[in-house]
């Protein structure tokens, strides 16, 4: 490669033929770990898993220098989920004419890939950031920070009712 910064990008656009397989009709970003070593191209030494179809990696510095660049709000869509790590940031930034414009990025665990599917969380804790393009759930993530905006300038103890988003193909 080049430089390191388009070798990283290669690996974080990647997409594993084996997870290509199994995640048949589905986009974004998913990553995995295996026990079997054998699974790993020699090009990924950090023995991650990518399923990236359409999708936006951001790596742990690119997460870290758009938090410093942006004031990011964290939120907890569901306390439900199967993943309790799964986490969403949200912010605001301009493009170059001044219209303000939603980022959405979903941080999420590493889970364990086995019997060709998911697996529970990887015990190192290890996590990833997507940046979120669905409309479905962008559109819910400005509603829900509109409602919390609206709440917090006019004082109101309860928030009404909410539409859900299905976050279920978020793992």
């Amino acid at each position: 490669m080049i430089s390191s910064a388009i070798n990283r990008a290669d690996q974080l656009s990647s997409c594993s033929a084996v997870l290509r397989r199994s995640f048949l009709r589905q986009r974004g970003v998913e990553v995995m770990t295996s026990v079997d070593l054998g699974m790993f191209e020699k090009a990924h030494p950090d023995r991650l898993l990518r399923f990236n179809v359409d999708g936006i990696e951001l790596d742990r510095p690119a997460f870290d220098k758009l938090k410093r660049e942006l004031a990011l709000k964290r939120l907890t869509p569901d306390a439900s989920l199967a993943c309790d790590a799964l986490t969403l940031y949200v912010g605001r930034y301009p493009d170059n004419s001044g219209v303000k414009h939603w980022l959405v990025i979903r941080k999420a665990a590493v889970h364990f890939w086995s019997d060709s599917s998911i697996g529970p969380e990887e015990q190192k804790g290890r996590c990833f950031y997507e940046v979120l393009t669905d409309p479905e759930v962008l559109a819910w993530v400005k509603n829900k920070m509109n409602r919390r905006h609206r709440k917090r300038v006019m004082g109101f103890d309860s928030e009404p009712s909410e539409s859900s988003v299905s976050f279920s193909n978020l793992h």
